[in-house]
């Protein structure tokens, strides 16, 4: 199977049963790794972005960014290593973790202690949040 994991539309039982794996914030937008469990127990991931708020800063259009409103193609499922290879264009360590799914807290943990923007202070800053729960 791809490493995209295009041919897995036809394996999935639901749709509707996407998670949210890891969701953070900062400004200008949040970033969510979510989570799309097959009938057999195993995992596909992928990354999304909303960056509409920033949006809200800009007169005009400087680059020929493509209007928020507009429908935007979703990344393809993938695995972990994929979609967290993905997360790590960004220095979403430092970012302001949002929800956190409990099945996945201790790779999420692992993931910003081993990100280049994260460390031991990120990963206790992390384990406070996730040990105290996300609302």
């Amino acid at each position: 199977m791809s490493q995209t994991g295009a041919s897995l539309v036809l394996i999935w039982a639901d749709f509707n049963r996407i998670e949210t794996i890891l969701e953070i914030a900062g400004e200008g937008g949040s970033i969510k790794l979510q989570g799309l469990r097959g009938v057999d127990g195993t995992w596909q991931f992928r990354v999304t972005k909303n960056e509409a708020a920033l949006w809200d800063f800009l007169d005009e259009d400087p680059d020929g960014a493509a209007d928020p409103s507009e429908p935007k193609k979703l990344p393809p499922w993938a695995s972990w290593d994929y979609a967290l290879d993905q997360l790590n264009f960004y220095p979403w360590p430092r970012l302001s973790p949002i929800q956190v799914h409990a099945e996945f807290a201790d790779r999420v943990l692992e993931a910003v202690g081993a990100h280049e923007e994260g460390g031991p202070k990120q990963v206790d800053r992390w384990r406070e949040v996730v040990r105290e729960g996300i609302p």
